[in-house]
């Protein structure tokens, strides 16, 4: 092995080359095997690395429907909506995730905080459904949707669910729906108004309104479910 890289070192030859010189010197190898024992040049191809995009404020809302969790034997959903470039987060509790239910969780985001340029959403049913693509497209909005089995494409959303999942859900036992809608409000008032956000080293309500707009409303002052 020595003998075969002192030999390529030395003239750069090939394997077949140095195969016929080790034979003069009384050693017999495969080239194979001298190529295994040649020292290989490694180039070293500079990382492409992509600027991250910064999303602006309500550019993009990630939509989703969480599982179901009961309060008794009522069944209900949280329908949950992120804004991608603040992290300003909104949930509703519905019996169901019917068209209807989801429209009205949008409209009351909208009303609280403005009218996105995109929702992005999975490829659930309910999201395909001729009702709501007909609200969004009165609406204005453009209507986004991620592929098939592929989650982590909703990921502020999916985020946010786990948040209240392990910080919310798990912590909490609810006797009755109103006392459930009640403290999901102070959840969310708390996750967008107190909890920092180390991706945006501040509040969401803080990153809302750090965003320059001539229509921007002033979210410190008040307290949005």
């Amino acid at each position: 092995m020595g003998r075969v890289t002192e030999i390529h070192k030395a003239h750069g030859w090939n394997t077949s080359r140095i195969s016929r010189e080790l034979l003069k010197q009384g050693i017999r190898l495969s080239e194979r095997t001298i190529w295994k024992y040649i020292p290989k040049k490694r180039e070293t191809r500079p990382i492409k690395r992509y600027p991250k995009r910064e999303y602006g404020r309500l550019e993009q809302l990630q939509l989703d429907v969480k599982g179901r969790i009961y309060i008794g034997k009522q069944k209900l959903y949280p329908i949950g909506i992120i804004d991608r470039g603040t992290r300003v987060a909104s949930t509703e509790l519905k019996p169901s995730f019917k068209a209807e239910n989801i429209i009205e969780a949008c409209e009351r985001f909208i009303n609280s905080y403005g009218k996105p340029k995109t929702i992005k959403t999975d490829n659930h049913r309910c999201f395909r459904s001729r009702k709501f693509n007909a609200w969004l497209e009165r609406s204005g909005i453009q209507h986004r949707y991620i592929r098939n089995k592929s989650p982590w494409q909703n990921g502020y959303i999916e985020s946010f669910f786990k948040t209240m999942e392990v910080e919310f859900l798990r912590e909490n036992f609810f006797t009755t729906i109103d006392e459930a809608y009640g403290r999901m409000d102070e959840f969310v008032n708390d996750y967008n108004a107190t909890r920092y956000h180390t991706a945006i080293k501040c509040t969401p309500h803080e990153k809302f309104n750090s965003i320059e707009d001539d229509t921007m409303t002033d979210l410190s002052k008040m307290s949005i479910p």
